[in-house]
């Protein structure tokens, strides 16, 4: 079999199929949606893809589809449900395959348990996809494959009727003389999660990067190396994210708002919310968190004389991701005290969704770095 090559004019159209219908069984959790800082699994893999270029993303879903499918439908992603999921992972990539069509040059096929994945590491195996006239082609980390393979389209129909015992791997082990190795320094390739030990070493390398990548904003100073300079007006900063959790919104409410449609789920189904809502001050507190997390320095905050406007625009409900977008509104250094100046932000917290749920205009007063 030799490859079809596109024409140079024509871009090459590839496909993500991500395998989201196992029973997670070893795991005593559902793998798709455990959390990666406030991700679930599956958007981080979806994640992976999109930063890479590709836009036609698929997950099959099978096991606790209804969990999945709106998470894929929030992202704008096609699903899939196999209704054989029990038969096994083949299954889950037949489903999968059986909806790309002669149009596409190739697909990737990703376990959703392989959530770390480079990007670079997606765009290397697409580079040699274009370049070469092989038709399988596997990231390689120092002498091992590793996931996603990419196939060509020109596989579908004999993937499709494949029935062999070893599933998709003993399919393309056929096929050697057509598969190519792509290296790269990526170990993450080999790196899934079967058990919770496993997701907790995985947990452990996001939270690192997350860490070494966290970007303050645009700011160019640290948290921790931050002053009253630092903070220009008209400079506008998004950070960070927090997940609001239904026991937390009830607990806070009990002891602070005890009102019933944030202390009591079936009787908030009959208020105007339809549904638990967090008490505002719970929000507010959630959205000090991250502004103290983010923004407020860490070496030269001096307390604040209060917030101004304080207004909730819409409910925060339980699983709501919220995040930050602050504008440095004004600054003014004090005339009598040369050491320090006041910062005048404009607050802004958004859910999942993008929509702003709060707003508050915040003076803080923050320490100089040059005092004369």
């Amino acid at each position: 079999m030799v490859k079809e090559m596109p024409s140079s004019s024509k871009p090459h159209k590839i496909v993500a199929i991500i395998l989201a219908a196992g029973l997670s069984s070893r795991m005593s959790a559902f793998k798709p949606l455990l959390k990666f800082g406030c991700s679930t699994v599956l958007e981080h893999v979806v994640s992976i893809f999109r930063d890479s270029g590709i836009d036609d993303i698929r997950v099959v879903v099978g096991y606790r589809a209804d969990d999945l499918i709106p998470v894929a439908k929030r992202m704008g992603i096609r699903w899939i449900k196999n209704m054989n999921y029990q038969e096994g992972m083949l299954s889950s990539i037949k489903a999968g395959v059986s909806t790309i069509d002669n149009e596409f040059d190739g697909f990737f096929v990703m376990p959703v348990d392989i959530p770390l994945v480079e990007t670079s590491t997606i765009t290397e195996v697409i580079n040699a996809f274009k370049n070469s006239d092989k038709l399988i082609f596997y990231p390689h980390f120092r002498g091992k494959r590793g996931h996603p393979p990419l196939i060509s389209v020109q596989y579908r129909d004999e993937i499709l009727s494949w029935d062999e015992a070893g599933g998709l791997k003993s399919f393309l082990s056929r096929k050697e003389d057509m598969a190519l190795n792509v290296s790269v320094e990526d170990e993450r390739i080999l790196m899934d999660m079967d058990t919770q030990v496993d997701y907790q070493s995985l947990l452990k390398i996001y939270k690192k990067d997350e860490r070494i990548n966290m970007e303050p904003g645009n700011f160019s100073t640290s948290i921790d190396q931050r002053y009253f300079e630092d903070y220009v007006p008209g400079s506008v900063h998004e950070f960070g994210c927090i997940t609001v959790d239904e026991n937390e919104i009830i607990s806070f409410a009990k002891r602070f708002d005890p009102q019933t449609f944030h202390t009591d789920p079936e009787a908030a189904k009959h208020s105007i919310y339809g549904g638990l809502i967090a008490s505002g001050w719970h929000s507010a507190s959630l959205m000090m968190r991250l502004f103290v997390d983010h923004y407020l320095s860490h070496v030269a905050s001096l307390g604040s004389p209060g917030v101004d406007e304080l207004h909730w625009l819409k409910p925060v409900r339980p699983g709501n991701t919220l995040s930050l977008r602050i504008t440095v509104s004004e600054t003014k250094r004090s005339r009598s005290k040369p050491d320090r100046g006041i910062v005048y932000s404009y607050v802004e917290a958004l859910n999942q969704d993008g929509d702003v749920v709060m707003t508050m205009k915040a003076l803080n007063f923050i320490s100089c770095r040059n005092s004369a």
